[in-house]
C-alpha cells in the first residue's frame, strides 16, 4: 500500500484507486459466486452418486465462503475510504469535484459507485482546507469508524462460519465433540472488544490533546464529526463516542 503523503497527484490517484477498487470488488464477487455454485453442485452430485446424505453437509461451508467475501470486500472498501478521506483531511482533495468527476465516468456501475460515494464524509465539506487540524481530526475519526466496522464484520462472519461448520462436522461424525470448535468465539469477542476500546481510546486522547492545544474547539469538532458516516447497527454509537470527549 502506498503512503498517501508520497503521492504527487492525490486527485488522480483517488480516481484510479476508485476504478481499481470496483474492479477488485467485482473480481471477488464473481469468484465467490463460482465457489458457491461449485460447492453446491459438488455436494448434490456426490450425494446422488454415493447415495448418501453426508456430502450435503458441504452446504455448511457456504456461510464461510460468503463470509470471506464480506470480510475481503470490507477491507477493500475500507482502504479506499480511508485513502480518499485522508487526502481530503490533508487538504489535497475536495469532495464536490471528486464526486462530480467520478459521476462523469459512465463506464462505472452506477449502483456500486453511488454506494461507495455515500461512505465519504461529503457533508463535512464545509470544513475548509485551511482548517488543517480540524480536518485531520475528522479524518482520524473516520479511520476509527472504518476500523471498528471491520472488527464488527469479522466478529459476525466468525459466528456465521464457526457454528455451521461445527454443526456439519458433528452430523458427519455423529459426535457432539466438534461443537467445541465454537469455543473460539468468546475469546474472539473479547479480542474485538479490546481492539475497539484501544481504537477509540487513542482517538479520544488525540482529539482531547488537539482541543487542549487550541487547534479547535470541542463543540466545533463534535458538530462537524456528527456529519461523518457512522453507520453502526447500534443506535447512539456516534453520540456516545462524542460525549466521551466531555469526560476528563
Amino acid at each position: 500500500m502506498k503512503n498517501v503523503n508520497s503521492i504527487s497527484d492525490p486527485f488522480r490517484h483517488a480516481i484510479d484507486l476508485t476504478t481499481k477498487t470496483i474492479d477488485r470488488r467485482t473480481f471477488h464477487f464473481r469468484n465467490t459466486i463460482i465457489a458457491v455454485v461449485v460447492i453446491a453442485l459438488a455436494a448434490v452430485i456426490s450425494a446422488l452418486v454415493l447415495r448418501s446424505w453426508k456430502p450435503l453437509t458441504g452446504f455448511f461451508l457456504l456461510p464461510t465462503v460468503i463470509g470471506f467475501f464480506i470480510v475481503a470486500d470490507t477491507v477493500i472498501v475500507g482502504y479506499w475510504r480511508r485513502t480518499v478521506t485522508g487526502y481530503w483531511a490533508q487538504g489535497r482533495l475536495e469532495f464536490p469535484l471528486f464526486v462530480q468527476t467520478i459521476g462523469m465516468m459512465k463506464a462505472l456501475p452506477k449502483a456500486t459507485i453511488e454506494g461507495m460515494l455515500r461512505l465519504l464524509p461529503q457533508q463535512c465539506s464545509f470544513v475548509t482546507a485551511e482548517q488543517v487540524k480540524l480536518r485531520g481530526a475528522l479524518g482520524n475519526t473516520d479511520a476509527a469508524i472504518v476500523n471498528t466496522q471491520l472488527l464488527h464484520v469479522v466478529r459476525s462472519v466468525a459466528v456465521g462460519a464457526a457454528v455451521p461448520v461445527s454443526l456439519g462436522i458433528c452430523l458427519v461424525m455423529f459426535s457432539p465433540v466438534p461443537l467445541w470448535g465454537a469455543a473460539v468465539l468468546p475469546p474472539l469477542f473479547v479480542a474485538v472488544m479490546l481492539f475497539e476500546r484501544s481504537i477509540w481510546g487513542k482517538w479520544r486522547q488525540e482529539v482531547k490533546t488537539a482541543v487542549a492545544e487550541g487547534a479547535f474547539g470541542r463543540d466545533v469538532f463534535c458538530k462537524a464529526a456528527a456529519f461523518l458516516v457512522w453507520d453502526f447497527e447500534k443506535p447512539g454509537f456516534a453520540a456516545r463516542r462524542l460525549r466521551s470527549l466531555e469526560r476528563s
